[in-house]
């Protein structure tokens, strides 16, 4: 009889049934088309952008009529007509178009950057779901395995070939395993509720439970500088610098003087005069300290620039490391989980009588735990890849 229950418990630890993966693409593709604040985030940006677009032209033109009745009546009536158009500098015109153009550029920076954050958040969740969906067919395999000992060991007590607190063990180990199960389940379906929510309240199946093979860079400094380009939050900064450059083109061009110019008439009761006329605005008051206000946002772009490109290399330099030795630590308990023959070795002890149903399960548990621990090892490892290349999402 012990040797039937050490056949059932190696079958069932050694024969993994295979189950059918689904598409990690295809749900960031759905999150991306669905997802409530990416969706308000590209109504929004189509509304910045045409707000970028206001403000370029010059002023509108002014149109004056007046209609005066002289006193006394005698003197008759004044008729004024005037149409006049102000200019600024024309440069102002250029600096203005770049600015345009430039915060339109920005615009598409900063949904980018959400779009990142918010892609890296589902896959990370994704991640999360892959252990435990891994978790639940490990703790299936597992649960079976446990019930078969509690049948085997309770016709084992029904024939006498065992005592009642060996029966107990049995039924407590089968009870473990299925309240394991259980929690695990719960825990699984409020990952696929978090998917969910991220999917704009569309539901979404994942199912799969095998992680996909790492292309991690072996060089990070060689990586960083080749993935700059694809960093919204160091595009963003970049692009704010330049716009505080032309930003303090548009200043200096706008303290030069501005002109104006028109047609004038003036028709009395019998003469009139009528004719062109032409102004110029001095720029001494009311733009004071604008040139020094722009110079001074331009150096606390650059800075600004500094400063974030320091923290994403020290963010992402960490996560390259860490998940560099994630993988170094899963390696090593794949080869000493690929190596071991501990079921074997326990089905000898317990077949001689050297060890009893307590340190049969208390030996295997060991085994479980290192499963475990693989399993965490790996999720653990891909979301710390999450993070390095949450950008190129």
């Amino acid at each position: 009889m012990r040797s039937k229950i050490i056949m059932i418990v190696c079958l069932w630890i050694f024969v993994l049934p295979v189950q059918s993966q689904g598409s990690l693409e295809e749900i960031l593709s759905q999150i991306e088309a669905n997802n409530t604040t990416l969706k308000a985030l590209r109504m929004q940006n189509e509304a910045d952008k045409i707000g970028n677009k206001t403000g370029v032209n010059p002023h509108n033109p002014e149109i004056e009529f007046a209609n005066l009745w002289g006193n006394p009546s005698i003197i008759g009536l004044r008729r004024n007509f005037q149409v006049s158009q102000t200019f600024e500098f024309p440069t102002v015109y250029s600096y203005r178009r770049q600015l345009s153009n430039a915060r339109n550029s920005q615009v598409d920076f900063e949904y980018s950057l959400h779009r990142s954050e918010i892609l890296a958040e589902a896959r990370k969740i994704c991640m999360e779901l892959t252990y435990l969906n891994a978790m639940e067919r490990e703790l299936n395999i597992r649960m079976d395995h446990a019930k078969a000992i509690a049948e085997a060991y309770q016709s084992m007590f029904e024939e006498g070939e065992t005592n009642l607190l060996e029966w107990n063990k049995a039924r407590l180990n089968l009870l473990n395993a299925r309240n394991e199960l259980q929690n695990l389940q719960i825990e699984r379906n409020l990952g696929i509720n978090e998917l969910t929510g991220l999917n704009g309240g569309s539901p979404l199946r994942f199912e799969v439970s095998l992680f996909e093979q790492l292309e991690l860079p072996a060089d990070f400094d060689t990586w960083f500088r080749d993935s700059e380009s694809n960093i919204p939050d160091l595009s963003w900064i970049q692009k704010e610098v330049g716009i505080s450059k032309l930003n303090e083109k548009l200043t200096r061009a706008s303290n030069l003087p501005s002109f104006s110019g028109g047609y004038l008439s003036e028709a009395l009761e019998h003469e009139k005069f009528q004719g062109f006329h032409i102004g110029m605005t001095i720029p001494l008051w009311e733009n004071k300290n604008t040139r020094r206000y722009a110079k001074a946002q331009s150096m606390a772009a650059e800075s600004m620039e500094t400063n974030v490109r320091l923290q994403l290399y020290n963010e992402l330099r960490t996560n390259h490391e860490k998940t560099l030795h994630l993988r170094e630590a899963l390696n090593e308990y794949r080869s000493v989980l690929q190596g071991i023959q501990n079921a074997e070795l326990l089905k000898k002890a317990l077949d001689q009588g050297l060890i009893g149903l307590s340190e049969y399960l208390l030996e295997l548990s060991v085994y479980y735990d290192a499963v475990d621990r693989s399993l965490s090892l790996e999720r653990d490892m891909n979301i710390a890849y999450v993070q390095l290349i949450k950008y190129s999402l």
